[in-house]
């Protein structure tokens, strides 16, 4: 209990799986037992925290067609959204900067018995929220895949990881278009969906999937190799508009580690720090934001969600851990396990003033 007496404080939300094979979105404060759980038809990917701190959205991983909006005080289900005919969510939604428009990554696929396969490219589903989250709309992505979506400092434009690799519902899972992938980020105007910018890396199997974003406008992009790799490439990207992507730093031996695979990033706005997790390698990796330095790594086997609490990066794991390390320091501030729970990919932290 010692080790507690220093966790950040605040509710972690996030996706999880029972032992016994149910999906949850569930919710724990930190330092503390206290838990919130809800179980899901369906298996979640992302956790969205609507602007007011009212509802949590659970968004289902591909091919799923179904968004849950829960009561954050109590976890109950208040909302489904529903994909339409020839669409599914891709596991990620954000919201406006008002809290009134959720736009989510949708697949865009044909849904007839024989489908045609060719690559299509992704949309965004916009729902209001004042309208019981009716779906009202959708924007273009600029690209095959979309994975996440975040809203851009500015409130005004979307940046979305096309992660480039085309899947379709009547083979989940299945990689469609690995020799012909294009995976790109790109910058959609929320108003007329015209397209800001789009940058794309050399190496067309390096799937763009995951974005956190600074004050800044600086943009970082976690990526995961498709393909098999011939060497090991830098996984993690910075990016402004009008601007290439550069590469974090770190030697070839850094990035073997990390097994070309980025599950989810952050920064930590005081410190301007980038923290990374890889389940594959099962470590999660720092970096500062202004130069790409390559600070350090710390082992958290099986690793993935990953927020900001106060002065903390706080980590999640498919082993139901959850693990602090301060933001300053990057050292170890605290970890429990919750021995039922096994946290999906992805998580966030709500303060707890806000609860």
């Amino acid at each position: 209990a010692q080790e507690e007496a220093s966790v950040p404080e605040g509710w972690l939300w996030s996706a999880a799986n029972n032992l016994d094979g149910s999906h949850q979105l569930q919710s724990a404060r930190l330092g503390t037992t206290e838990a919130v759980s809800t179980t899901l038809p369906v298996r979640a990917h992302a956790a969205v925290m609507r602007p007011g701190g009212k509802h949590v959205l659970a968004v289902s991983r591909r091919p799923g067609t179904q968004c849950f909006v829960a009561d954050v005080a109590t976890g109950e289900i208040l909302h489904t959204l529903e994909s339409p005919t020839g669409r599914h969510y891709l596991g990620h939604g954000v919201f406006d900067v008002q809290g009134r428009f959720f736009f989510a990554t949708e697949n865009s696929y044909d849904e007839s018995p024989l489908p045609d396969l060719t690559p299509r490219d992704s949309v965004i589903g916009i729902y209001d929220a004042n309208q019981d989250y009716q779906r009202v709309g959708e924007l273009p992505t600029y690209g095959v895949g979309a994975h996440e979506v975040v809203l851009a400092a500015n409130g005004k434009t979307l940046i979305i990881a096309n992660g480039g690799i085309y899947t379709h519902a009547s083979r989940p899972r299945e990689k469609l278009n690995l020799e012909s992938m294009e995976p790109s980020l790109a910058y959609v105007d929320i108003a007329d969906g015209s397209l800001v910018d789009k940058e794309s890396l050399d190496d067309s199997q390096l799937s763009i999937r995951h974005l956190a974003n600074s004050a800044s406008g600086t943009v970082v992009v976690g990526c995961q190799h498709a393909g098999t790799a011939t060497s090991a490439a830098p996984l993690l990207y910075t990016h402004n508009v009008g601007d290439t992507l550069r590469p974090l730093q770190g030697s070839e031996s850094t990035w073997k580690q990390f097994d070309s695979y980025i599950a989810s990033v952050a920064i930590h706005h005081q410190t301007g720090r980038v923290a990374a997790t890889s389940p594959n390698g099962g470590l999660v990796g720092f970096w500062e934001l202004t130069d790409g330095a390559f600070l350090g790594s710390h082992t958290v086997t099986d690793c993935a969600g990953i927020a900001v609490a106060d002065d903390c990066f706080v980590v999640t794991s498919g082993l139901g851990e959850i693990v602090s390390f301060d933001a300053y320091a990057l050292s170890l501030r605290g970890a429990r396990t919750s021995g039922n729970t096994r946290w999906d990919n992805h998580c966030l932290v709500v303060p707890a003033s806000a609860a």
